[in-house]
């Protein structure tokens, strides 16, 4: 393995991976001396998933200092205040999990184990009632509250729903006015070094030699780096986690664009529709066990009420993992490091929490064992946190109307995740660390939507006086709906800002 400091990072691929860690690693090094090179292939096609966002994506590109409006509308971006989820608890049923806060807290005790106590006196609005972005995408209304102005709606919550593609030109410009080489050819070898120990250099197609010190595998599902020149195994989920395919397609917009992603249940998985403001995405994920893709197909055209812009396309996934995410002088981000279904938007995030770890141990010469432990031990726990609460969305649903939703009846789910459940289903305590994307209100959102209550209230919360806790719930309802009645439509929000 190399024994000299770091000088040259070479990024293999481009894309939504590369283009994210090109950009924070040239804003992170730029002046330094380190070099960076980026190398892409000129007509690789993007993956067309992932158009769907958290709201820690928006903390990334303030933390690239890149102007939020100027980013919006050059990605074409709408706002997302969450999912609606429809049709996975039964047909019919449907719930949100909105961005952001649900309440605050009353008497110092959690929200949610006040709102469990008035709910079980009869309390009739559900517990994302309470959350302004819920309300806010219940009614298709928008507002970024200011920071110096705080309001019953400054705990609201929002993401990007965005062109995936023309976010990676954005940031590859970003990149290079940083000082980031873009390079344009095929990768058609890997060189080792004479020990074998760590990558050496890239060979492209033309004869080119790009020698680097450090490499970061941007290469897509090939893993052309971490998983073929380095040989690194592949943990398999899809005993959690079946779906294996999606067809993507891309539909005019008839409307304005609603503030939300959308989630709908469907006989065979579940199906997406990501408003932009020129497009809609749409997808349909199945289970190739259980429906042919023709079938899935002629299923997803029959849900489409507007027209199309391109042909449906067919993606093949396996969900799970690299054994390692970082290898000698190695770091796999993005969709080289692992699939998980885009159920709840992760796949960028994953993206962030890699480069982000990444920065947090960037190291300036060779890394040590204990560097390359630590990274790899946070990024396991990301895709295990992240895949526990994708399960919890099939595993406690009813619907048994096909043979796809049957088999969740029987079907092994993760042991942290029976944990979780079990913990949960007792008094509705939350079990998962710090550092985790989805928080309690995350998972009393989820739980609640699908009608997973726990047991027993916080005995402290029980004694509270339930005629005052339920005239304080209203008084709170009643602001809500009239602080979202003042905002603005999320179109005409798009159009002012």
């Amino acid at each position: 393995m190399h024994t000299s400091a770091i000088h040259h990072y070479v990024i293999a691929g481009g894309g939504t991976a590369g283009w994210m860690t090109a950009a924070l690693l040239g804003k992170l090094l730029n002046g330094t001396g380190a070099r960076i090179t980026l190398v892409e292939s000129p007509d690789q096609p993007g993956v067309g998933v992932g158009e769907a966002t958290v709201p820690s994506f928006v903390d990334f590109i303030k933390l690239l200092g890149i102007d939020e409006q100027t980013f919006v509308k050059a990605t074409q971006a709408t706002f997302k205040l969450g999912i609606q989820f429809s049709h996975w608890q039964t047909t019919g049923h449907s719930y949100w999990h909105p961005f952001g806060h649900v309440g605050a807290r009353i008497d110092g005790k959690p929200f949610f184990q006040q709102w469990l106590h008035a709910h079980r006196s009869g309390l009739t609005q559900t517990y994302t009632d309470f959350s302004a972005s819920a309300r806010m995408a219940q009614e298709n209304k928008f507002y970024i509250p200011n920071p110096q102005q705080p309001n019953n709606l400054s705990q609201m919550g929002y993401a990007y729903h965005f062109d995936a593609q023309q976010v990676a030109v954005f940031l590859r410009d970003f990149a290079v006015s940083k000082g980031v080489v873009h390079k344009q050819a095929h990768i058609e070898h890997v060189q080792m070094c004479p020990d074998n120990s760590a990558i050496q250099r890239l060979i492209t197609r033309t004869g080119e030699h790009i020698d680097g010190d450090f490499f970061i595998d941007c290469t897509g599902t090939q893993a052309r780096l971490m998983g073929q020149a380095l040989n690194t195994g592949f943990t398999d989920w899809q005993r959690y986690l079946p779906v294996d395919r999606a067809w993507v397609v891309q539909t005019e917009n008839t409307e304005e664009p609603v503030p939300y992603t959308k989630a709908i249940a469907e006989p065979m998985g579940w199906r997406w529709q990501i408003p932009l403001q020129h497009r809609t995405g749409n997808g349909l994920v199945f289970c190739s066990q259980y429906t042919s893709p023709d079938e899935a197909k002629r299923y997803l055209q029959t849900q489409l009420t507007t027209p199309l812009l391109n042909e449906p396309r067919l993606l093949t996934f396996k969900t799970g993992h690299l054994e390692q995410f970082w290898r000698s002088n190695c770091v796999a981000i993005g969709l080289s490091a692992g699939f998980l279904e885009p159920l709840e938007s992760t796949g960028i995030y994953l993206i962030m929490r890699g480069i982000l770890n990444l920065a947090k141990l960037l190291p300036s010469s060779p890394p040590c064992k204990a560097t390359i432990h630590e990274y790899n031990q946070l990024m396991l726990a990301e895709y295990q946190h992240i895949r526990d609460f994708i399960v919890l969305h099939y595993c406690v649903s009813l619907r048994n109307d096909t043979c796809f939703w049957q088999s969740w009846q029987q079907r092994e789910i993760p042991t942290t995740l029976a944990h979780k459940l079990a913990l949960y289903r007792t008094r509705g305590v939350v079990s998962h660390g710090q550092s985790d994307l989805f928080a309690d209100h995350s998972w009393h959102a989820v739980a609640t939507g699908m009608n997973v209550l726990p047991r027993d209230v916080d005995p402290i919360v029980a004694t509270t006086d339930i005629k005052p806790l339920h005239d304080l719930l209203a008084r709170i309802d009643h602001a809500l709906a009239h602080s979202v009645g003042q905002l603005m439509p999320h179109g005409e929000y798009l159009k002012a800002w």
